[in-house]
Parts: C-alpha cells; sequence; structure tokens
C-alpha cells in the first residue's frame, strides 16, 4: 500500500483527534439532563432515596474559617500558576439525597487543571472524597487539551474550580459528598457498561448495579461522618 506522506499522516491523525474531541464538546444540553434525569431516577424511584437541599455553598471565605486558605491557593496556583487571590463561590452540587451531595462528574470535569487539583494534600483528611481513579480519567483528556477552543479551555478551568471547591464541602461545612462519574463502569454479570452510557439509555438492566454501588458509598460515609461526631 502507498504510504502518506509524513504531514498529511500527522494531518490526519489530528482531524481525527479533532472529530473525536468535537463530539465531546458538543454534548447537547438535553443528553446531559437525560443523564442526570436518569440518576434521579434510580436515587428516587428505583432506590426510594429523598431528595434534600441541606447544603450551602463553599465560599473563599468559608475555606479560610476553616484553615484551610493555605491548602486551597496551593492548589490553585497549581492549576493556574497566574491565580491571585479574590472571592469564590461554588455552585451548589446537583442532586441531594438525605443530606449527601451526590455529583455526576460529566467529560467537562477531566482536565489537566482537575488533575492539578487532585494532588492537593486536602484529599488525605479523613472526610474527604476518595478519588484516586479520577486522576486516570483525566489522563484521558490531557493529551486533547491543546486542540480546546479558548471558550471551551474557559470552561474547563471554571469546572475544575467549582469541583475542588464542591469537594471542600465535607470538611467546610461537615457535608459528605459522593462522587460519580460517565467512566464508571458498572457490570450487569453478563456485560459492563459506562456510567455515561446507562444513564444516556437509561439501560434498566444496570440498575442494580450502580444502585449496590451507590449504597456501598452511601454506607461508607454514613459510618465515617458518625465516627467524627
Amino acid at each position: 500500500m502507498e504510504r502518506l506522506p509524513l504531514k498529511f499522516s500527522k494531518m490526519s491523525r489530528k482531524s481525527f483527534h479533532q472529530v473525536q474531541l468535537k463530539k465531546e464538546q458538543q454534548l447537547v444540553p438535553a443528553m446531559l439532563n437525560k443523564r442526570r434525569f436518569s440518576l434521579k431516577k434510580i436515587l428516587n424511584r428505583y432506590m426510594g432515596l429523598p431528595f434534600t437541599q441541606y447544603q450551602a455553598v463553599v465560599t473563599y471565605d468559608d475555606i479560610q474559617e476553616a484553615g484551610l486558605e493555605s491548602v486551597f491557593s496551593a492548589a490553585m496556583k497549581e492549576m493556574l500558576p497566574f491565580w491571585k487571590k479574590m472571592s469564590h463561590e461554588s455552585e451548589p452540587v446537583d442532586i441531594e439525597v438525605r443530606g449527601v451531595a451526590i455529583a455526576l462528574d460529566e467529560e467537562l470535569s477531566f482536565s489537566s487543571y482537575r488533575f492539578a487539583s487532585l494532588q492537593s494534600p486536602v484529599y488525605k483528611l479523613p472526610l474527604m472524597p476518595d478519588l484516586e481513579r479520577y486522576e486516570q480519567y483525566c489522563h484521558l483528556h490531557m493529551q486533547q487539551e491543546e486542540l480546546f477552543a479558548p471558550s471551551v479551555e474557559k470552561a474547563i478551568k471554571r469546572r475544575a474550580i467549582q469541583d475542588f471547591m464542591q469537594d471542600l464541602l465535607p470538611v467546610v461545612h461537615h457535608v459528605p459528598i459522593i462522587r460519580l462519574s460517565v467512566y464508571d463502569r458498572f457490570s450487569d454479570g453478563e456485560e459492563s457498561a459506562t456510567l455515561g452510557a446507562i444513564l444516556a439509555e437509561d439501560s434498566e438492566r444496570f440498575y442494580l448495579a450502580v444502585a449496590d454501588a451507590i449504597t456501598q458509598q452511601l454506607q461508607n460515609v454514613d459510618q465515617l461522618f458518625d465516627c467524627e461526631f
């Protein structure tokens, strides 16, 4: 087979990555809402968990009062080298059940900025969520970031800051947080699928596996937070 010129081959590979990246960037609101709707359906109708609205937003002042200002600033500088101290306020986590925040992390949440925040020593505190697997998920996107449009890069920076601040809910407001990723995989004993696909397709065959995993995490945070009283 005739070999393509090297320049053309590089352009072709780049074009392929651009197409793949564009597909992820164009996740329409309807799809994102579908995922959240399906997750709420599992939590409320399948698992019988009541929705609550107890959580407070995390502000820069809250972080200072909790004695975490230096740790927060160090992480912010790792994410954004030219970051300057200023007021920040997180948006509430979309879903909350019986006082536990349930975050659904989609493609935009995984980036080099998020990876940098995950290196913070604050994650060694006992009440913080265990997000070791998230480092691997971040690596899925880090090599593609050079292809991001400025508007997309700005969005992923903002998302990384929001996610990091939300992670501080347990140590700032004593509110547990459980993070679920669209890349988490679940099996029904015969096949496995990512949570993103399960929620997008509303695959009821995987409901039990997802529910079992969430139940286990809820039990873990209940035990952890009960021990802290």
